[in-house]
């Protein structure tokens, strides 16, 4: 992605029954062991200092005996498990010239092939004091870099002694995609969000004619439009956009054909713009993934400006490369969000060499919420297209739609 240097590989850890297998008492001494936890020790200390009966459901009242692990579903489970985990990861750090991202259980050790296989050696020696193991089995290498730099044999006989799989084109971190190039990612787009999400039993149920046109439009805005939030925010616009295209024409299908029984002939672009535009502008809020997906990209940067990878672009004297992969993506995003909203110019620099150091010299909210800005940019830009078409059509001897939008959207017309 940028110029970091280096052929890196990635290890992705799976640890078997991570949660259940934590040694309950040591949990608690590295808790205790933290002054500025001091607030959670006496609840830790209620939950998990005794054995404890699990009511099961549907049993009759029989309970099972839980007296070892971190119960998952607890409030607590979470921050228990990190504090758990975090000296056996500084110690893995110190072995090897590796970089660790952890995300409670999901274990990413990044750095030089042979430094990572290191980090794996130190981490399979030092869990089993944690009463844990590595279930390499689940776990994946991932090298991008074998046509121009290729894996070492005693690399590729590790991962095939403890039966690592090597991934080269793509792989899901924390439920995005990363990959070795644009069709890589498109590739991994494509089969993790065709096994992850259950989109055709969802749209299938909102067909159903006992569901209620309100009820079905308003999971449609609250529940379907926000899901592919994530994922725009982690993916480059041009790599999810034939996803996103498709999954508008899922909710369109829905809202339009199967719910509201409009026939296709009816369903143009002043209909369409209609089903997207804001509640407040006098449409059902069913935002288009296609058109948010830049803003959410540029957004999702922005916020993470400070992350070790990306901070050292903030120096008005160390642009980011155009030579990078990033620039090319932050690039496009910022043009197809102003071809979308020219008014967005405003709050974008002209550049991606610049995008770092812009929003580094910008106030913390103005970045954080840099998406909301705007998506607010682009839905005034939407209502200006519609009164702009509304005064055309009036032109020609209809000025009700005119009216009425200029009704809704008047100073405190929700009022």
């Amino acid at each position: 992605m940028t110029d970091g240097g280096g052929h890196k590989a990635l290890l992705k850890i799976d640890i078997g029954n991570a949660f259940n297998a934590c040694d309950r008492a040591r949990v608690l001494r590295e808790l205790y062991a933290l002054p500025e936890l001091a607030q959670l020790h006496r609840i830790a200390e209620f939950a998990y200092s005794m054995p404890s009966p699990l009511l099961l459901q549907g049993c009759d009242g029989a309970t099972i005996r839980s007296e070892n692990g971190i119960r998952q579903g607890d409030p607590l489970s979470a921050i228990l498990f990190c504090v758990y985990m975090r000296d056996v990861l500084r110690r893995v750090a110190k072995e090897a010239n590796v970089t660790l991202y952890a995300f409670f259980d999901d274990i990413n050790i990044v750095g030089e092939p042979t430094e990572v296989i290191a980090a794996l050696s130190a981490l399979q020696r030092l869990l089993p004091s944690m009463s844990l193991t590595c279930n390499t089995a689940k776990s994946k290498f991932v090298y991008f870099h074998d046509s121009v730099a290729p894996l070492m044999r005693r690399v590729k006989d590790t991962l095939a002694e403890h039966n690592i799989t090597l991934h080269q084109e793509w792989i899901d971190l924390v439920g995005a995609v990363v990959g070795r190039d644009d069709a890589a990612i498109k590739a991994g787009l494509a089969a993790q969000l065709a096994a992850d999400r259950g989109d055709d039993a969802f749209f299938r149920r909102l067909q159903l004619e006992e569901l209620p046109v309100q009820s079905a439009m308003l999971l449609l805005r609250q529940c379907a439009t926000p899901c592919m939030n994530y994922a725009m925010r982690c993916t480059p616009p041009e790599c999810i956009a034939e996803q996103a295209a498709h999954f508008d024409e899922q909710v369109m299908h829905a809202a339009a054909t199967c719910k509201l029984k409009l026939r296709k002939h009816e369903q143009d672009e002043r209909v369409q713009r209609i089903l997207r535009s804001k509640l407040s502008h006098g449409g059902f809020g069913l935002t288009s993934a296609l058109q948010t997906s830049p803003a959410a990209y540029l957004g999702s940067l922005a916020a993470v400006r400070e992350a070790p990878a990306l901070a050292a672009y903030s120096n008005e004297k160390h642009p980011l490369p155009a030579s990078t992969q990033l620039h090319g993506w932050i690039q496009n995003a910022i043009e197809t969000h102003v071809r979308l909203s020219p008014d967005s110019a405003t709050s974008l620099p002209t550049t991606a060499s610049t995008f770092f150091h812009h929003f580094a010299t910008s106030s913390p909210s103005y970045s954080s919420s840099l998406q909301g800005t705007l998506s607010a940019q682009a839905t005034s830009h939407m209502l200006e297209a519609s009164l702009t078409a509304a005064k055309q059509a009036r032109r020609g001897g209809n000025g009700l739609e005119q009216a009425l939008l200029m009704s809704i959207s008047a100073p405190r017309a929700w009022t």
